[in-house]
C-alpha cells in the first residue's frame, strides 16, 4: 500500500491503520511461531505440518 499512495482510495476502500505498538507485536508473534511450526514440519511432526497450514492462512 505504501509503494502506491491513495490506490486504494480511488476504489472507495477505506484504510484503517493499526497502531504501530499493535503491528510489531503481531509481526513477533507470527515470527514466532513460524519458527515454531518450521521446526515442527522439518522434524515430520503432524502438529508442524497443521500449524504451518494455519500459518499460511494468515
Amino acid at each position: 500500500m505504501a509503494l502506491i499512495p491513495g490506490f486504494l482510495e480511488r476504489f472507495n476502500f477505506t484504510v484503517i491503520q493499526l497502531p504501530i505498538f499493535i503491528n510489531s507485536i503481531t509481526r513477533a508473534l507470527l515470527s514466532l511461531i513460524l519458527l515454531i511450526a518450521s521446526y515442527g514440519f522439518l522434524k515430520l511432526k503432524r502438529w508442524g505440518y497443521w500449524l504451518m497450514i494455519i500459518y499460511d492462512f494468515f
